[in-house]
């Protein structure tokens, strides 16, 4: 958000992005001695059309971000952050992995989901399994 204050509105513009790219891969030319970019990387840097959408859909989703905040939302916001930072890693190689474990851990039902996939597993872990062999035996 602050990226948009400091510029303005032409902060989605596309050559943002390939100056950020263009920073990263100095960093790498100077640490390695090898100035490559990665697919993605390359198909971002041909395409203005392409590093302007990546920079919009990035703006959208810390703008739409703090849906996290409620239950209903949050998967949708979770899959959003996700993918923005799944971007973040493919166009310019920053790792947020342990942000991103917790965004994924907490953003979605997952006992719910597991609950629904595997009724009987509650009593079988809890070792109430006499129930189940009169219901199912």
């Amino acid at each position: 958000m602050s990226k948009l204050i400091a510029t303005g509105p032409s902060w989605p513009d596309g050559r943002h992005l390939w100056i950020w790219i263009a920073e990263k891969a100095a960093d790498k030319y100077a640490e390695f001695g090898v100035l490559e970019l990665n697919p993605v990387q390359q198909l971002v840097v041909n395409s203005w059309l392409l590093a302007t959408v990546s920079l919009a859909f990035g703006l959208i989703v810390e703008i739409a971000a703090p849906a996290f905040w409620f239950e209903r939302a949050r998967p949708f916001a979770a899959v959003g952050i996700l993918a923005l930072h799944a971007g973040i890693y493919l166009t310019m190689r920053i790792v947020f992995s342990a942000s991103m474990v917790i965004v994924a851990i907490v953003g979605f039902p997952w006992g719910r989901w597991i609950r629904t996939m595997c009724p009987n597993l509650e009593a079988y872990l809890t070792g109430r399994t006499g129930a189940l062999l009169t219901r199912f035996g």
